[in-house]
């Protein structure tokens, strides 16, 4: 999750800042109380001091101070001028909040009740839907700012093995441009749902944001794979061990990646340029 936060520089400018924090995804009631907190550092980009930020928060309110100790967001969501809805409206895409729909779908049918008999087969369902759901995020995503972006596409090009193995006459040199785009689509389309490793690598050659270890990830595919092809059995026929701590888990993982996600790619203009102070 992330919000916006403003806060006034001992400079007399404003500092702006988009701060991640992940969601509180926990059984009980005490548990979705218990204030959890996360560091981060801030700019100011007219005298570029430097501060550091503390964020508490649990499944219920949101905190935010500041290293001179003012607190300057004290709810869960943020809160913006009427003037300023539409630009932050815009600036999330409907890929994130596709992704957060499932996200709390999948988290209201954790809470249902169901036959004990019935209840191995909800938990297969909706592991799998959060695989799938982030898997759709990143090709999404990807997808659509590659193709809307002529640096972002050379960049992919010049920088996956794939593509550097093509070989073109001069007479296919023009007709292979028209369908480059088209092309890649189809490449994407098969590589994000199927190679997490490559895409990866993609998102950090091209879009330069850095997914860290996710073996928890690459876990969760071959789960997935399992729960789909197998109906939630490995291939010696053995269960899964897959339960309502683990949905919630990689609730929580899945929801940390893809909302640090979408506040890196926000730092891009239409051009697929970066945009100054946003890195």
């Amino acid at each position: 999750m992330y919000t916006n936060i403003s806060f006034s520089c001992t400079c007399g400018s404003v500092v702006e800042h988009l701060a991640f924090y992940p969601m509180v995804v926990a059984d009980t009631k005490k548990e979705r109380e218990e204030f959890r907190e996360t560091e981060q550092e801030a700019e100011c980009n007219s005298c570029g001091r430097p501060y550091s930020i503390l964020i508490k928060c649990n499944a219920y309110d949101l905190e935010v101070a500041v290293d001179n100790g003012e607190i300057v967001v004290t709810n869960s969501e943020p809160q913006y001028e009427e003037s300023e809805l539409k630009v932050i409206s815009d600036k999330e895409s409907s890929r994130i909040k596709l992704f957060r729909e499932q996200v709390k779908t999948v988290h209201l049918l954790t809470d249902q009740r169901v036959r004990e008999e019935a209840q191995y087969g909800l938990n297969i369902m909706l592991y799998s839907h959060l695989v799938a759901s982030a898997e759709g995020y990143l090709y999404s995503t990807f997808l659509n700012h590659v193709i809307n972006s002529d640096s972002l596409l050379r960049r992919l090009v010049e920088t996956d093995p794939e593509f550097s193995k093509q070989k073109f006459s001069l007479s296919e040199i023009f007709s292979s441009q028209e369908t480059l785009k088209h092309t890649i689509e189809n490449y994407l389309k098969d590589l994000i749902f199927h190679n997490l490793s490559k895409t990866k690598e993609m998102y950090l050659s091209v879009l330069g944001f850095d997914f860290g270890n996710i073996s928890w990830f690459y876990k969760s595919v071959q789960l997935r794979h399992h729960c789909v092809h197998r109906a939630g059995y490995d291939k010696e026929g053995r269960p899964l061990d897959i339960t309502k701590e683990s949905i919630l888990t990689l609730m929580k993982q899945l929801t940390e990646l893809i909302e640090s996600i979408e506040v890196r790619v926000q730092d891009f203009d239409d051009e697929g340029n970066r945009i100054l102070g946003n890195a």
